[in-house]
């Protein structure tokens, strides 16, 4: 690269690239005079906080980004929604800090000890766990809501959706704020009441609960690694050693099936519903279709394999449903393993608008 000199959108942009946050004030001063663009990446290549995020996020941004998912004209809407990011100041030993001023703590998630004390910036292209794809929906969503916030997850994990939302409607001064969440796993439910608890949210003033969402009530025999930070990927088991992606599993738990219809009678209407139920998703778009179209206003679902893209897409397109945003599962062939989901890199989104319910965006 040649040397080129220094602008202040430059400055912005190479940070964005290489550091995934905005610079700080003090940072952006010095950097402004620095002789060329080469010698900025020289520099932020060399910084300890390049390192720690590159080795978490390189496979992901290399592999996985193929789509972005999201329009260039939907950008702004971080500086609109996050005016003031927190800065270095806001960086907290064991735990990671994002663009929202949300604290996530390092034990929830394997790989993540390098990123205790950190405070990341804007998503862009992503951040520690998402990317934009996922980010602006729930932005756009937010931006749109007036005096309340109804928010469903399912498959949540450690609830880094709830809170998210919450934190978004709170800072937009939405007074009325509601948290409703589904998981599987026992350890995880505990982290997501942990997870609420550091952020300002009363755990027991929201709807947490332990199940599996399925298509109807019932019951489910689980399979996971309980407990553990580096497996967010089980669903129900079906039979056989090995779980759809090849995996042996431990011991079986029986938990609640929750149906989806039924979940959903527990508000008059949703502003948002994100889906991550591992290669569920469109039998529970199919089943709860009515519910769906009665009651929720945005739908995020994530899907696990290319099948499920075209078969969510077929239904919610079907019934009436605006394609708002939507990148295709990524995925790589590997005969060895038994399902199409099992051989998914990274989960594709789908970002669908309910236009009873919300005419625009």
């Amino acid at each position: 690269m040649s040397a080129t000199p220094l602008t202040a959108d430059a400055v912005r942009t190479i940070t964005r690239a290489l550091l995934l946050r905005e610079p700080y004030d003090a940072e952006f001063a010095a950097w402004c005079l620095m002789e060329s663009e080469e010698a900025l990446i020289t520099l932020l290549r060399m910084a300890p906080e390049f390192s720690a995020r590159a080795e978490v996020m390189d496979v992901f941004t290399r592999r996985h980004l193929v789509f972005r998912g999201y329009a260039p004209e939907h950008l702004p809407l971080l500086q609109e929604m996050v005016p003031n990011p927190p800065g270095p100041e806001a960086a907290e030993p064991g735990f990671i800090i994002d663009f929202l001023g949300c604290r996530t703590r390092v034990a929830y998630v394997g790989a993540t000890a390098a990123l205790s004390g950190t405070v990341q910036g804007a998503p862009v292209p992503n951040d520690w766990h998402s990317d934009l794809a996922e980010w602006l929906p729930l932005l756009r969503v937010v931006r749109a809501a007036t005096d309340k916030f109804r928010i469903l997850e399912l498959g949540m994990g450690w609830a880094p959706w709830l809170v998210a939302g919450g934190t978004l409607a709170r800072r937009r001064g939405i007074p009325d704020v509601r948290l409703h969440g589904v998981e599987g796993d026992a350890q995880h439910l505990e982290w997501a009441r942990m997870h609420l608890a550091d952020n300002g949210f009363d755990p027991d003033a929201h709807d947490l609960r332990l199940g599996v969402v399925g298509a109807k009530a019932g019951t489910a025999h689980f399979a996971c690694a309980w407990g553990s930070p580096d497996d967010y990927g089980a669903r129900p088991y079906t039979g056989g050693e090995q779980d759809y992606r090849g995996m042996g599993h431990g011991p079986l738990r029986e938990l609640p099936m929750l149906a989806l219809c039924d979940l959903l009678t527990a508000e008059e209407a949703w502003e948002f519903v994100h889906m991550d139920v591992q290669g569920a998703e469109a039998e529970l778009v199919e089943s709860a279709m009515e519910a769906l179209e009665e009651r929720v206003a945005a739908l995020l679902v994530s899907t696990h394999s290319r099948p499920q893209d075209g078969r969510v897409m077929e239904a919610l397109w079907r019934a009436g449903w605006v394609l708002e945003a939507e990148r295709p599962a990524n995925m790589e062939f590997d005969a060895a393993r038994p399902t199409l989901d099992g051989m998914t890199l990274h989960d594709g989104q789908q970002f669908w608008r309910n236009p009873r319910l919300l005419p625009s965006l």
